[in-house]
């Protein structure tokens, strides 16, 4: 070997020396954080399904590990919960969740004596008392939301703009006709009536003794009223009191609208 690598060996020595501190230092500067296997199982949510029309208080089920002895929420407020003994996939839970008005999306963890799960998560509605028709359209003027329900689910929502006060859009229930095809810079892509049934007296011929008489009975008809659901050229009024009675939404929601309302029957407006 010679004289100068001999002279050299310290100084390999030393940096590799530097290096290896080096690196110990940053291992133990970087923060341990918990890794998914150190965390309780995430809960599976049975019921409610996604976006289900609820009361104020949600009624939930499903599953949970099973050494899980606790449950907490985010976005409502727990109010009673029970875990069944568990069984080799876990345990079963029911649980009962307080929530506002609205859209609430809940989210559910699992405690399992050593660490909080991630949190399994369900939207769900409360929008009052609403008939189990198959179909409907529920605009609320309380909050300048207009909500397309099937099947008891939520499967769109958007804000709308109705009747000022001198004009108020008129509650109870409407029935919505087919589109019409002429765009307008006012109302937007088109236009959609609404009618409503009223009781019309209409005659009729029959024959008596030879001869005719006319009679007369009253009938459940739909009526052309000259409100509209519509699109608008001023997107800044949505969420306001603006129109003249009748239901603005963007340009954009309104086209999806038409496509998801195909056939639909049954609108409710309400205060």
């Amino acid at each position: 070997m010679s004289a100068r690598l001999r002279s050299r060996q310290p100084l390999v020595a030393l940096a590799l020396a530097f290096a290896f501190a080096c690196a110990i230092a940053t291992l133990v500067a970087i923060p341990v954080t918990a890794s998914a296997l150190d965390l309780a199982p995430v809960p599976t949510i049975l019921k409610p399904k996604p976006s289900a029309l609820v009361t104020s208080t949600v009624k939930m089920t499903g599953r949970v590990g099973p050494l899980v002895t606790d449950l907490r929420v985010t976005g409502g407020t727990l109010t009673t919960f029970t875990i069944l003994p568990a069984d080799s996939e876990g345990a079963t839970f029911t649980a009962e969740v307080s929530v506002r008005y609205g859209r609430t999306t809940i989210g559910l963890e699992a405690w399992d004596g050593s660490s909080w799960s991630e949190a399994a998560t369900r939207t769900v509605w409360d929008l009052g008392t609403i008939p189990r028709d198959k179909r409907l359209v529920l605009v609320d003027k309380s909050d300048y939301m207009l909500y397309i329900v099937r099947f008891h689910s939520v499967i769109a929502a958007y804000p709308i703009a109705i009747g000022m006060r001198g004009t108020p859009t008129p509650t109870g229930t409407r029935y919505l006709a087919r589109p019409s095809t002429s765009p307008n810079a006012v109302w937007g892509p088109f236009r959609m009536r609404l009618y409503k049934k009223v009781w019309v007296r209409v005659s009729y011929i029959v024959r008596v003794g030879g001869r005719n008489v006319r009679r007369w009975h009253r009938v459940l008809r739909k009526v052309a009223t000259s409100y509209y659901i519509h699109g608008t050229n001023d997107p800044d009024s949505i969420g306001t009191p603006a129109s003249h009675g009748c239901i603005r939404m963007w340009n954009k929601n309104l086209r999806v609208f038409k496509g998801l309302t195909y056939r639909y029957q049954l609108t409710i407006i309400r205060a």
